[in-house]
């Protein structure tokens, strides 16, 4: 996984571009702590600004603001951005 920063974020893109790309997968279900879940576009979570982050900072991110791991996806105002995540899974559905 290329990382960005040593320890402290990945891209989204990176980590699928390890992972993979399942056929026809068109969103991302962000499957996070306390069974919550949201989805978004794979367009929207795959930009470059699009990040899986784990610190913030230098400092791990503390539980308050969703660690120890939270996406980040700027460009739609967070409202996407899952804290507390716990895996990604690509559907092929809204």
């Amino acid at each position: 996984i290329a990382v960005v920063e040593p320890h402290r974020y990945t891209r989204v893109r990176d980590l699928f571009d390890v992972a993979g790309i399942q056929p026809g997968a068109t969103h991302v279900m962000e499957h996070a702590e306390y069974g919550y879940t949201t989805n978004v576009p794979l367009a929207d979570i795959t930009t470059d600004e699009a990040l899986v982050a784990y610190a913030f900072e230098g400092e791990e991110i503390e539980p308050i603001h969703g660690g120890p791991v939270r996406i980040v996806v700027p460009h739609l105002y967070f409202w996407k951005s899952a804290k507390w995540v716990r895996g990604l899974e690509l559907i092929s559905g809204d």
